[in-house]
């Protein structure tokens, strides 16, 4: 049995000195990684510029409200002048829209009125026809008639 119990004891110790070994290692490594992460933060820092101050007054605060303000009232403009933009390009679309309406009926009446012109001058050379067979007196009954 003193074997047994010298194995166990060596268990033990073993066991023990892996544990003591392994926390010590833990803790300095922990000691080392801090370490490390200010170093990091550090050259962080270093590399940002100085601040022209490190003070911030009552009226530097009204100024950046002030500022804010008055960038949301031009972003507010801004978005008022687009809608603005937008209603207006559609307007102009509708007004192009209507203009070329209006140039596609002003065609056709021309060309209404060209063929009623050369209808009118088939009809008036008809009446020519007709009023120049016409014995006089039959023409004077039918101009007595007629309007002014």
């Amino acid at each position: 049995m003193s074997l047994v119990k010298t194995i166990g004891i060596v268990t033990v110790g073993l066991v023990l000195g892996t544990g003591t070994t392994m926390f010590l290692l833990m803790k300095a490594t922990n000691t080392y990684v801090a370490r490390l992460v200010a170093m990091r933060a550090e050259a962080e820092e270093a590399k940002q510029p100085d601040k022209p101050w490190d003070f911030w007054t009552i009226e530097m605060e009204n100024l950046s409200s002030e500022l804010k303000e008055e960038k949301a009232r031009l972003k507010q403009r801004e978005e008022t002048l687009r809608q603005a933009e937008n209603r207006l390009a559609s307007d102009r679309l509708e007004l192009e829209k209507t203009r070329k309406q209006l140039e596609t009926l002003r065609s056709s009446i021309d060309q209404r009125l060209i063929e009623v012109s050369e209808g009118e001058k088939a009809n008036l050379k008809k009446l020519a026809q007709t009023y120049s067979s016409l014995t006089p007196k039959a023409s004077i009954s039918i101009f007595k008639e007629m309007d002014d």
